[in-house]
């Protein structure tokens, strides 16, 4: 619902050195890497200004104050070291 907090829950544990990445609709909007809260971006699109939160243990994605643009298609990338990456996609839809 418009107005609500949303959390994206991948059901993921994210070990030393792997870095997260969420896009929506093809767009970087935060990344990350476990265990160190210094290296989390928001990226420059002011769509989720102050209304993301990364968890860093498990890549779950708060996105606070929903709005109807909020809705559409999101995608988890998780790469570890090695250069593994993981891939997943959320449909939220905003009522």
């Amino acid at each position: 619902m418009e107005g609500q907090h949303v959390t994206l829950v991948t059901n993921a544990v994210i070990e030393d050195g792997e870095q997260v990445q969420w896009s929506f609709e093809g767009k970087t909007i935060t990344t990350g890497m476990n265990g160190d809260i210094n290296k989390t971006s928001y990226g420059d699109d002011e769509t989720f200004r102050d209304r993301l939160e990364l968890h860093h243990q498990t890549a779950d994605l708060l996105i606070k104050n929903t709005k109807p643009s909020d809705a559409g298609v999101y995608q988890l990338q998780i790469t570890s070291s090695s250069g593994k990456a993981i891939c997943r996609k959320y449909s939220v839809v905003i009522s």
